[in-house]
């Protein structure tokens, strides 16, 4: 996915063969925040169904558990750019060592990278929010 997650990288993109530079900190940022999405996201799902229990919601409710769709908006976002992102990947300009690109064909990969993360974080917090004012308007 990207050389932020290896223990060493490459000093030079042109040349694969140059000696690779240690990369350790950037390694256990990248992957402990990708490590803490994914908890935190499990962790959100495993208690979303009791939100609707100590709301004392009917069992249907419950059983359904839905939100409404401002929310789904958010994470519909999420997966047309995500499916952009996917596209330029696949189907864009080749980055990476020994291939050549441009300084553009580079930072569109980076800033498509970049947007799919942003609109999976603000469709995330949205929620939240949503959440908290919902307990908070039932004094919970």
């Amino acid at each position: 996915m990207s050389e932020l997650e290896e223990l060493k990288t490459n000093t030079n993109q042109y040349n694969p063969a140059i000696i690779r530079k240690n990369n350790t900190p950037s390694m256990l940022l990248f992957n402990g925040g990708l490590i803490l999405i994914g908890a935190t996201l499990m962790l959100f799902y495993i208690q979303f169904k009791e939100v609707f229990e100590v709301l004392n919601d009917s069992k249907k409710t419950q059983f359904y558990a839905r939100l409404s769709n401002q929310y789904l908006l958010g994470y519909l976002s999420f997966c047309i750019l995500l499916f952009i992102y996917l596209g330029i990947l696949f189907f864009g300009p080749e980055i990476g060592p020994g291939k050549n690109f441009t300084e553009a064909e580079l930072m569109l990969q980076v800033i498509a990278q970049k947007a799919t993360v942003l609109t999976f974080m603000i469709s995330n917090l949205h929620q939240v929010y949503g959440f908290h004012k919902l307990l908070r308007e039932r004094n919970l």
